[in-house]
């Protein structure tokens, strides 16, 4: 009879335990359903989210300012008031002026050129300030992309004709050169379909719009390997003369309500 009675003592005992037991599981699942969320998307870095909420407070902050333009000393970006320069692909479109801040201007191409060599350091600083301040900060958003858009003025358009270094066609890339075409009868609207351009031994003023893209494509991609390679967008002779006409801008396209 002892043994029975020790033996029901112990088994009570246990039972209780149990219970006292599931009893703690069960007051502790609200908090489990509270703070897991934080726990498993910060794989239990406290720091993380600290980061992640000063990240969506910086973008949020130059969504506001580009509602019509930021400026700074190395660069210009101005919304554009067309939302579909890209047939069918509507949201917020924007051009980027890039500056010499050397000179207090836009960077540009000199006539007949369409590569920058005494401006390289300068031109790589104004697109690193770009690159870093506004394009990797809007990155999160997965529709973001950049174009580039070379341009001529008038000068030499009927007279201008000069050969093309073969290191430029064979080692940089420059023979083919893939764009988007403008639509016919449109000025600002380009199809979605790339065409190809070959360029041979020489050119003349009318290729030099992408050409000077081209250049600037090739700069983006050794520069930031890691995003998209640009598109390039069929450039125009302007009517006009000047330097301000002689350029490569890039347009940037965001969906702002994805």
């Amino acid at each position: 009879m002892n043994l029975k009675n020790k033996a029901k003592k112990i088994f009570n005992k246990g039972i209780m335990i149990i219970a006292i037991i599931i009893i703690i599981c069960l007051s502790l699942i609200p908090f489990a359903i509270i703070f897991a969320p934080y726990i498993f998307r910060n794989n239990g870095n406290p720091k993380n989210e600290k980061k992640e909420t000063e990240y969506t407070a910086e973008y949020k902050e130059l969504k506001v300012k580009l509602r019509i333009k930021t400026e700074t000393e190395f660069y210009e970006v101005q919304k554009i008031p067309n939302n579909e320069v890209i047939k069918g692909k509507r949201g917020t479109y924007y051009i980027v002026d890039l500056s010499n801040t050397l000179m207090n201007e836009r960077v540009f191409f000199q006539p007949g050129e369409f590569i920058i060599q005494d401006l390289n350091d300068e031109f790589l600083t104004t697109l690193n300030h770009f690159m870093s301040e506004v394009y990797m900060v809007l990155g999160t958003n997965n529709s973001l992309e950049l174009f580039v858009k070379g341009s001529a003025d008038i000068s030499g358009n009927n007279t201008f004709h000069t050969s093309i270094n073969s290191y430029f066609l064979d080692s940089l890339g420059f023979s083919t050169i893939e764009y988007l075409p403008k639509l016919s009868n449109q000025k600002s609207l380009f199809a979605d379909t790339l065409l190809k351009m070959q360029v041979t031994q020489s050119y003349t003023n009318r290729e030099l719009p992408n050409l000077r893209a081209k250049f600037l494509q090739i700069k983006l991609s050794e520069t930031y390997s890691e995003i998209p390679t640009p598109r390039i967008l069929e450039g125009s002779v302007d009517l006009r003369e000047g330097g301000e006409f002689r350029n490569a801008d890039m347009i940037m396209y965001i969906d702002w309500e994805k």
